[in-house]
C-alpha cells in the first residue's frame, strides 16, 4: 500500500509481481501491462493520472526497451522510436505542435483513402 492506496493489482508468480497487472506510481501515474520478478517487463502502457497515455511500448527489467511512443499529457505524440536500457537509441521521430498538426492531417488523409 502507498499512502493508503493500492500500489499493485494483478498476478503474482512465486510471490512476486508477474504476469499481467496494474502498477501505481507515487506521482499518480500508473502502468498497465506485463510484469516479471516485481518489475515492469514486457509490453505495457504508462498513463498520466488524467488517463491519457504517457508511454506505449516494451520494457525489460523495469526500463523502456525496444520500440516505444512517448506522448504529452494531452495525448499528442512527442517522439516515436527505440529505447535501449531506458535511453533513446537510433533514429527518432520527434514532433513539435506544428508537426503534430501536419502528422494528424496526413494520417486522416491515409484513413480516408483506405
Amino acid at each position: 500500500m502507498m499512502n493508503g492506496r493500492i500500489k499493485y493489482k494483478g498476478d503474482f508468480i512465486n510471490g512476486k509481481m508477474g504476469g499481467n497487472g496494474q502498477y501505481y506510481f507515487e506521482n499518480g501515474d500508473y502502468y498497465i501491462g506485463q510484469m516479471k520478478n516485481d518489475l515492469i517487463d514486457g509490453y505495457g502502457k504508462i498513463y498520466y493520472m488524467n488517463g491519457s497515455i504517457k508511454y506505449d511500448g516494451n520494457f525489460v527489467n523495469g526500463h523502456r526497451h525496444d520500440k516505444g511512443i512517448r506522448n504529452d499529457m494531452d495525448g499528442n505524440i512527442k517522439y516515436d522510436g527505440n529505447f535501449v536500457n531506458d535511453k533513446k537509441e537510433g533514429n527518432w521521430l520527434t514532433f513539435s505542435d506544428r508537426d503534430l498538426d501536419i502528422y494528424n492531417i496526413l494520417k486522416l488523409i491515409i484513413i480516408i483513402k483506405s
